[in-house]
């Protein structure tokens, strides 16, 4: 009967198959994921608001120098100097259902310190984003597993 072959196959799903998906998502979609967080950190904007600021320079002339070197900013901290901060973005997975966004570069851990290492992060949108899209590829998986 179709039905049971349809029914052998939703339950031949595991909680495995899901992680496997969504693992697959995550990778194909990290290099997105991790420009979304560097255009963010280049306009300065906070991850916890994007109408506010990940900081302010105490000194005017350094200010002044950030102002001119990277205008989207507008003179707001935006972690970026060299560029490798932010070129060594990266999405590490750490257990069955947890990733890492971090950089690789040596000044990571100080600004993490000083600004919150969640401003290496996605915001409360772009994650909500992420969830729905995930939960629209597992739907999408799901469904080839069950019709193949």
């Amino acid at each position: 009967m179709m039905i049971d072959n349809i029914v052998n196959r939703i339950k031949s799903i595991t909680e495995s198959n899901l992680y496997t998906w969504v693992d697959e998502y995550i990778e194909a979609n990290k290099s997105r994921l991790v420009t979304d967080i560097q255009n963010r950190l280049k306009r300065g904007d906070s991850v916890h608001d994007v109408n506010d600021v990940i900081g302010e320079y105490k000194s005017v002339a350094y200010r002044m120098f950030k102002q001119r070197m990277n205008p989207l900013a507008g003179g707001s901290v935006d972690l970026f100097l060299t560029g490798d901060l932010q070129r060594f973005l990266i999405i590490e997975k750490r257990s069955k259902n947890i990733f890492k966004i971090y950089s690789k570069d040596d000044k990571y851990k100080m600004l993490a310190n000083k600004y919150g290492k969640e401003q290496f992060g996605l915001t409360e949108e772009q994650n909500t984003e992420l969830m729905i899209n995930i939960h629209a590829h597992l739907i999408k998986k799901i469904f080839e597993k069950i019709l193949k």
